[in-house]
């Protein structure tokens, strides 16, 4: 079946977004309920290599970039998705360096709260 995203209630973006805030199982395995970092990947690697990229174009794809990095802290899988991006989409160069701009003057970092 055909369904997108807004058919959902979500848009591109709050997709995107919603994969990366997922609770992620920490390294060390002394917290329950998290999910394992390997599938949260597969999920955004699906956003990009299957039938859904037509839900993903290039402006649902920069919105997303954007809403990742004004959180705080940065999601952990952000630069895979940023990696994964330009490779889909290598227009976006120009609007990724200006992205990586920002995560310099915020001293990412030195950041400790990754999600």
């Amino acid at each position: 079946t055909n369904v997108s995203a807004s058919a959902a209630g979500m848009t591109g973006p709050e997709v995107l977004t919603a994969l990366h805030n997922l609770p992620l199982e920490p390294p060390h395995g002394t917290e329950v309920g998290g999910l394992k970092m390997k599938l949260v990947a597969e999920a955004i690697n699906r956003v990009f290599k299957t039938a859904l990229k037509p839900l993903f174009p290039m402006e649902v794809l920069a919105s997303a970039l954007q809403q990742l990095v004004a959180q705080n802290p940065i999601p952990l899988l952000f630069m895979r998705t940023v990696i994964l991006t330009l490779q889909a989409v290598p227009k976006l160069q120009n609007f990724v360096l200006d992205i990586l701009s920002k995560l310099i003057q915020r001293e990412v970092w030195s950041m400790t709260d990754a999600r």
